[in-house]
């Protein structure tokens, strides 16, 4: 494997776990604490854009 395929792996594995737990902590959370909820389910998601946009650029001027 090149280093570019790692890489990207790497990046696109950590944003889908960002994405889940984001989910999984607006879901649980919601009942007992909802604004808790909403802050943490948003900075899952500020996380997610960040790595994709980490993820693009890389993808994109990794030399192969």
């Amino acid at each position: 494997m090149n280093r570019k395929k790692i890489i990207t792996g790497i990046l696109a594995a950590l944003t889908g776990i960002a994405v889940a737990g984001s989910f999984m902590a607006y879901f649980i959370l919601q009942p007992d604490k909802p604004w808790l909820a909403l802050f943490v389910a948003g900075m899952g998601g500020i996380l997610a854009v960040n790595l994709g946009l980490i993820l693009f650029f890389i993808h994109k001027n990794l030399k192969r």
